[in-house]
């Protein structure tokens, strides 16, 4: 069976070579931020020793952890490491399943896009209203509520990449894609 890579048109692999290439930075972004709240929280024992504190730990791993999240939903969609039960797929034959997966995917499509519209209002509202995220320190809040909307709009694309690939390549393998 040709992969992916090699039957997708070529304004399609274009597409998918930008997705990839931004859930790629997304991911790397996110292992880096992983690595300072270990780093935070090291720390943070370290000081406790000493009968000292950060006051900043809790905010930076939470924050920290819901920007991982987000930024890493679409690299985990792209490389096949979100949970899948596919009990009904494995019923039905080569037809339905297209149908199903075609109906499947544009619902997400859908809902994603629709969720993203949400979020983005509420970091525009952040934005104009100059709302501050009060720890330690003020800052901005839509320092924090900029990552949610990065991360869906990604994951946004790269539900779109599967939906073309299934309407013009017809493509319903759930594999990781091939790029």
């Amino acid at each position: 069976m040709k992969t992916a890579a090699k039957t997708d048109p070529k304004w399609l692999h274009i597409i998918s070579r930008f997705s990839h290439g931004l859930n790629l930075i997304a991911a790397t972004f996110a292992a880096v931020l992983v690595t300072v709240m270990l780093l935070t929280i090291v720390l943070e024992v370290v000081l406790r020793l000493f009968s000292r504190s950060t006051y900043m730990a809790d905010a930076i791993v939470a924050n920290g952890l819901s920007i991982a999240t987000f930024m890493t939903l679409a690299w985990a969609m792209e490389s096949g490491s979100m949970i899948r039960v596919n009990i009904v797929q494995q019923m039905v034959n080569d037809r339905i399943r297209y149908v199903m997966e075609l109906i499947c995917t544009a619902a997400a499509a859908a809902l994603t896009g629709w969720l993203w519209y949400y979020i983005y209002l509420i970091f525009e509202r952040s934005f104009q209203r100059g709302s501050l995220a009060t720890y330690m320190i003020s800052f901005p809040k839509w320092y924090l509520d900029i990552f949610p909307v990065i991360g869906i709009a990604l994951l946004f694309i790269h539900i779109c990449v599967r939906l073309l690939r299934l309407i013009f390549v017809g493509d319903t393998t759930e594999r990781a894609l091939e790029i």
